[in-house]
């Protein structure tokens, strides 16, 4: 489904977001 493969998506980038604020460094896990 298209709209859950959405919500994953925005789920990741804010979590990507909120680790790169934090640790300041990229993440590895999607």
């Amino acid at each position: 489904k298209l709209s859950g493969h959405s919500a994953i998506l925005s789920l990741t980038a804010n979590r990507r977001k909120r680790s790169n604020r934090r640790h300041a460094r990229p993440v590895l896990f999607p």
